[in-house]
């Protein structure tokens, strides 16, 4: 069996909102080639938003907004800057538990404390921090993990930016 790593871009823009956001999601998914046409075509599959709209509302993400306009399943990178204009890069994988929350990017602390307790951040030592999300408690869909990683972001510019812990 000859399998396909397909890609979808999925761009995000608030609406009555004067803050700016970006926000772009790669979704990854394998097709089986043997399932599909004779020329090595995706079967049709539904077609997937290429704008989501009102995922904020008075500086929170909305995970029903969300969770309308996301596959359920997938992995994928999330490009996003928040409301105060910080820019992050956010991984997906899934797991076995649910999905792990990898964080590529994102500004520094300002001298700020940075441990994992300050930043609910594990992975520290490594080359691959992830959000801190407690055992059992890991997203289940995309949707949730997107909504979480977003939450993170915000929280994590208003603690960088006011001191104000998070928790």
């Amino acid at each position: 069996m000859r399998r396909k790593i397909c890609e979808r871009q999925f761009n995000v823009s608030p609406s009555g909102n004067h803050h700016r956001l970006v926000l772009t999601l790669s979704i990854e998914w394998v097709t089986d080639l043997d399932q599909s046409d004779a020329m090595g075509s995706r079967l049709p599959i539904a077609q997937a938003p290429t704008e989501l709209k009102n995922v904020y509302s008075g500086g929170t993400p909305i995970l029903a907004s969300i969770r309308q306009q996301v596959p359920q399943h997938g992995d994928g990178r999330l490009s996003h800057q928040t409301l105060s204009d910080d820019f992050f890069v956010f991984r997906f994988e899934r797991t076995p538990d649910g999905y792990d929350i990898f964080i590529e990017q994102q500004r520094d602390y300002g001298g700020r404390a940075c441990d994992a307790a300050a930043t609910h951040r594990l992975g520290l030592s490594s080359d691959r921090p992830r959000i801190c999300i407690g055992p059992g408690k890991e997203p289940r869909d995309l949707p949730t993990a997107i909504f979480l990683a977003m939450l993170w972001a915000e929280r994590t510019s208003r603690y960088i930016r006011d001191g104000v812990p998070w928790s």
